[in-house]
Formats: C-alpha cells, sequence, structure tokens
C-alpha cells in the first residue's frame, strides 16, 4: 500500500490475486497480470475477482505450462524437465514494480519457480522488489539466494506462515533514503 506499484506481476493465481487487487483499488492506481497455467483455478480467482467487483484491476491471463529452455537450475538430466509460462502471456508486460512468484506448483519441476526472474529481469523497473512466496521450502531459499547473486539484490526472508523472500536492489535503498 505504501509503495504504491503501478504494475504487479504475479505468477500463480489465488488468495493473493484478491489482496493485491484489493490494495491498488484502495490506492486507486495500479494494474496487476495475474499469470495462471490452470484454467480450472484461474476461472475460480475470476469467478471471486467478480464477486468482489475487483476484475477492472487485473489482467488475468491463463495459458499451460510448456518446456522451458533457457537458463534454470534443473539438472538437464532431471526426470521432469523444466517447464513454465508461455511466453506470449508475457507480451506487453514492462516496468514491473513488484513480482510476486507463488507459482508454477513445486511439483512442475525441480526449482519450478527460477524461470520467473530470467524470464522479466529486462522488464522490471528500476526500483522494483521480487517477492517469493514459500520460503519455509529450500528450494525457493535456493531459488531467492541464485537471483540475489545473479541479479544484484539484497535478500531478506521473512517468517510468515509459508515464509516471504524479498529481494530489494541496495541503490535503491540508498536513494529512497536520500530523499
Amino acid at each position: 500500500m505504501t509503495a504504491r506499484p503501478r504494475v504487479i506481476v504475479e505468477f500463480g493465481s489465488g488468495a493473493s490475486t484478491l489482496v493485491i487487487a484489493d490494495a491498488l483499488r484502495q490506492n486507486g492506481v495500479g494494474k496487476l497480470i495475474s499469470i495462471e497455467h490452470s484454467e480450472h483455478y484461474g476461472q475460480q480467482t475470476l469467478g471471486t475477482l467478480q464477486a468482489e467487483f475487483l476484475e477492472s484491476w487485473v489482467d488475468l491471463r491463463i495459458g499451460g505450462l510448456e518446456a522451458w529452455a533457457g537458463e534454470h537450475l534443473n539438472p538437464e538430466d532431471a526426470k521432469k524437465p523444466s517447464h513454465w509460462y508461455p511466453a506470449s502471456l508475457l507480451e506487453g508486460v514492462e516496468n514491473v514494480d513488484l513480482l510476486w512468484v507463488d507459482g508454477p506448483p513445486g511439483a512442475t519441476c525441480l526449482f519450478s519457480r527460477y524461470p520467473a526472474l530470467p524470464a522479466l529481469a529486462d522488464k522490471l523497473s528500476p526500483s522494483a522488489e521480487v517477492w517469493m512466496d514459500d520460503t519455509i521450502r529450500q528450494e525457493e531459499k535456493d531459488i531467492c539466494e541464485r537471483w540475489a547473486k545473479d541479479y544484484g539484490f539484497d535478500l531478506e526472508y521473512y517468517a510468515l506462515e509459508k515464509g516471504l523472500g524479498r529481494l530489494t536492489r541496495s541503490s535503491h535503498k540508498v536513494a529512497s533514503s536520500d530523499k
């Protein structure tokens, strides 16, 4: 609410979609682009958004997972090959202020959420933050630590119900505190 992000991208729709959309409505500004792989869960999310009169704050995009050929922590010889959301679902996305990562499911492949940052790194605003849900799991922590190292983010963990990893850029923190 305080940061007032204008463009938010989330991977994995659900309760977070409603919370973010409601925060945008309260702020009176912003758009959530929600990327979902499951038609069932996507339609469930859409129904709830409509019931709460929040659908105008969300661009819900649904597309089945596809083979991912980009950088990944999943070994090439893994039993479950790397999959990710269709690149077409990210068309027109730019200047992302907040990236919320809560999908795809961990059972998709090892380190299933890793492609989120490689897929959007060039679409982030200079002050963008990346939030990873479920950091009580080691895979999500490993992903966060790799992102922090490779993309120049500072990393903090929050002991919430399922854990949260928050990646920020120290250059933005310094600039913010100088104001």
